[in-house]
């Protein structure tokens, strides 16, 4: 998938859409969601893309199941054109890749996509417009198929590192086992042959489940699932993860390991909307959604304020710019507390406690009550130009 072909599929895609004011269901999967999987490079034609996938732990039918090694990699859950993604069709995506196993899933139609990866026990995943898709590549590319194709390799290569792990460790008593089975088959006739052969086979049986160097010797037997960290999930597939709270900046996908959350954020007008929670068993729901003006441009959520406000100013700064608006160290009420510094340390060289360090760059402050914290965030959504709204479990005004 590149740049060139992703803006070509948008531009065709938005001629589509406003060129037909209703579309349907499957006149919507036809004119723009094949064509979005294809410009990933997946071959609906092909048995790689299997249509109305049963997942029967689930109760769900996804729309397509992208298949890599023969197993399930994505999940595609589709939506009328003219309908906006509803939290229920997002219940029912979480659930079917937390029933298989699936690490990678995209709720779409056509004209607003959600992707999702899952990663260390939680779903986290990246809103998009259509128009914005090719701001959001990094994401994409953990869709595609050669991406599905590599993941399914360095799986196979895990479960076989695994099988060769467990069969060392079984050695002698899976040889004095099979010797037995065989002896008693053959009335102990030629006991030292069969014992040198048993052992022979077992050790050759071993070394055929070991990944040859190239491919990844020594590498970790535990198999990664993608949201791979990498989605894991996902990542995975993340990450293995997903949802009921946990926030993904659009690069959050990367941080990832090839292998691999439920929200009900409004569709963002504009701009890439960032969402994502935590597992269940998560302490709350905070969630901070953002508006320029009355539209909604993003949100982001977390299973703790801490982990939200890391959120929102990794979000202000990825998406917004307020790194142009703010200098460092940040200290609003001039009183030697910064809110942001290059290290968990405020002017006074009083250590910054508590602090997080964010994922592009500087140490957030976290501390006080709940009505700071908000007071807090607004200010660095206001100089970023927009406002925030908090929704969920944070302590109401």
């Amino acid at each position: 998938m590149g740049p060139a072909e992703l803006t070509e599929y948008v531009e065709h895609a938005s001629e589509v859409v406003a060129a037909s004011s209703e579309l349907g269901m499957r006149n919507t999967q036809l004119r723009l969601v094949e064509p979005f999987l294809e410009t990933l490079g997946w071959n609906v034609r092909a048995p790689e893309v299997e249509a109305a996938y049963e997942v029967p732990a689930a109760d769900v039918r996804v729309d397509y199941a992208l298949l890599a090694d023969g197993r399930p990699a994505v999940f595609v859950l589709t939506e009328p054109c003219e309908d906006t993604l509803e939290a229920e069709a997002r219940t029912s995506l979480f659930d079917a890749m937390r029933e298989t196993d699936v690490g990678w899933g995209v709720l779409t139609n056509g004209r607003q996509f959600a992707f999702v990866g899952r990663r260390d026990g939680r779903d986290e995943w990246v809103e998009s417009s259509l128009a914005e898709l090719p701001e959001t590549t990094t994401v994409l590319e953990r869709f595609t198929r050669a991406s599905a194709l590599e993941r399914a390799r360095s799986r196979s290569r895990a479960e076989r590192a695994l099988a060769a792990e467990r069969l060392a460790g079984a050695g002698e008593e899976l040889v004095d086992d099979l010797v037995a089975e065989l002896l008693e088959t053959t009335d102990g006739a030629a006991a030292a042959d069969i014992e040198t052969a048993t052992r022979e086979f077992v050790r050759r049986l071993t070394r055929s489940f070991q990944p040859d160097d190239e491919e990844g010797a020594g590498q970790s037997s535990t198999a990664t699932t993608d949201v791979e960290r990498d989605t894991s999930t996902t990542d995975d597939d993340g990450d293995d993860s997903e949802p009921d709270e946990r926030e993904a900046s659009a690069d959050r996908f990367d941080d990832e390991s090839d292998d691999e959350s439920d929200d009900e954020s409004s569709q963002t007008a504009e701009g890439v909307q960032t969402v994502a929670t935590a597992s269940a068993g998560s302490d709350g729901e905070y969630v901070a959604r953002f508006f320029r003006d009355r539209t909604s441009v993003g949100a982001v959520g977390s299973s703790t304020v801490a982990g939200t406000m890391a959120q929102v100013v990794d979000y202000l700064i990825e998406h917004h710019h307020l790194s142009r608006s703010v200098s460092l160290p940040y200290c609003p009420e001039d009183d030697g507390v910064a809110v942001l510094h290059r290290e968990p340390r405020h002017p006074t060289g009083e250590p910054m406690r508590p602090a997080v360090e964010l994922d592009t760059g500087p140490y957030l402050w976290t501390g006080g009550d709940v009505e700071a914290q908000r007071t807090r965030l607004e200010d660095l959504a206001s100089r970023a130009g927009l406002r925030v709204m908090f929704q969920g479990d944070w302590s109401p005004r």
